[in-house]
């Protein structure tokens, strides 16, 4: 009898940078890895620079362009959940005419990695980061759907883009694959509110919708990483001070005058 070709299985993995300070790392990063459910691989790039990352990981080098280092995977996800579109070799969510490197999903090459060692130094990005260095690299991509990275932000003020984007941020089943927080990070404010809300400039980026769905992700969390969502002592007294600036300008939303109960503000 002839043999019937088993077809290959392929190798996905979801992967994560973690390269700013501990608390930006570990809560924004790590607590969306480990909701997944997925039977995909799980892959932490590491910076060696953290000196006392938790026992379970393994420190590695840490950055977005050494995820195409990982060749021996047919694709991988960076922050990206449950997308089965077969796509190219470099997939984002858009952010007007660039993407976003939030969220991403490639195909791992070598070829290419050595590529973007090679012309790091020639190629000039324009914001000086990594996101504008592959933008200037991967003009070709390919979109991926809104929903899979989405943006909070309220550009245009309107009574009716907010009502729309807090009924996505707070769907129940979700509705979004992925949600960007811009402007200040939910633990970086008080669990009651979205501090956004207190800071002028910011407050295009200000969503309670938003703001309680991640604490329902922390509190999830478990207790030895949610330790590293606390508040700094200097970050107190900056919300403070938002608060009291928010109260003297008087904004109308009157999110200053809300009771704070989050118990690390006594801690």
């Amino acid at each position: 009898m002839e043999a019937i070709a088993q077809k290959p299985q392929k190798r996905e993995a979801y992967a994560t940078v973690l390269h700013s300070s501990k608390s930006y790392v570990w809560c924004n990063r790590l607590s969306p890895q480990l909701q997944t459910r997925t039977h995909r691989d799980l892959i932490l790039l590491l910076d060696p620079s953290f000196s006392n990352p938790p026992a379970k990981l393994s420190p590695g080098p840490a950055h977005r362009l050494r995820q195409d280092h990982l060749h021996r995977l047919r694709r991988r996800r960076f922050h990206q959940p449950r997308h089965p579109l077969p796509l190219p070799q470099m997939s984002a969510g858009n952010d007007g005419s660039i993407f976003n490197s939030g969220v991403m999903v490639i195909k791992p090459s070598n070829c290419t990695f050595r590529m973007l060692m090679d012309r790091r130094k020639d190629i000039v990005s324009y914001n000086g980061g990594d996101q504008g260095f592959l933008n200037e690299v991967f003009v070709w991509w390919h979109r991926l759907p809104r929903r899979v990275n989405f943006l909070k932000n309220f550009w245009s003020n309107s009574s009716i883009e907010a009502s729309v984007k807090n009924q996505l941020l707070g769907s129940d089943p979700p509705k979004l694959y992925s949600l960007h927080y811009l402007g200040f990070k939910p633990w970086q404010c008080y669990r009651d509110y979205d501090c956004n809300w207190d800071v002028a400039d910011q407050r295009v980026y200000a969503s309670d919708a938003a703001h309680e769905r991640w604490w329902k992700v922390h509190d999830a969390m478990e207790e030895g990483l949610q330790r590293f969502c606390g508040l700094s002592e200097e970050r107190k007294i900056e919300v403070e001070w938002g608060r009291k600036m928010a109260r003297e300008m008087g904004f109308r939303d009157q999110h200053w005058r809300i009771n704070v109960t989050d118990p690390r503000k006594f801690i």
